[in-house]
């Protein structure tokens, strides 16, 4: 009988423990998704930019480290040319994922070096603020039209 009570009692004491776990699980995904839902303050008034061109679910990826190329997003970020920048930026649920992927930038266009394209995949670096060269691949459906838009805003010669 002593048996039986302390194989339930263990149950009952497995079962709390999934049950906690699974409430600071619930917990830590609720801060993050709040967490992601802010506004970046990096993003400059819609009514100060000219919108050129903008591609919602494209695919990406930094070349920072081999785990932001492997890591990039699929069909979740969304490309946005203005008269003064390049935004990218990655669609809410998944924000969560973006800084350590390196998925967010806002170029401006002085800062766009090289843009290469190979049927739907558009190769640019750019010059980040402190120097360094950064490389990141997008895969739009309307590369030709990105580049179009693009080209005439960024000075490659220099």
């Amino acid at each position: 009988m002593s048996i039986i009570l302390l194989a339930i009692t263990t149950l009952q004491l497995v079962l709390l423990l999934v049950l906690v776990a699974v409430f600071i699980l619930t917990l830590i995904f609720a801060w993050f998704l709040l967490r992601s839902g802010k506004s970046d303050s990096r993003f400059a008034p819609p009514s100060e930019l000219e919108l050129l061109f903008k591609e919602r679910f494209a695919s990406g990826c930094s070349h920072k480290s081999w785990l932001t190329w492997l890591g990039g997003a699929n069909n979740a970020l969304t490309v946005t040319v203005t008269n003064r920048e390049v935004a990218i930026s990655i669609n809410s649920l998944l924000k969560v994922f973006a800084a350590s992927l390196d998925l967010v930038h806002i170029i401006p266009h002085g800062d766009i070096c090289r843009v290469d394209r190979k049927g739907s995949r558009v190769t640019f670096d750019f010059e980040l603020p402190n120097g360094q060269i950064r490389r990141f691949t997008l895969r739009l459906r309307r590369a030709q039209e990105f580049l179009d838009v693009i080209e005439p805003l960024v000075d490659l010669e220099g």
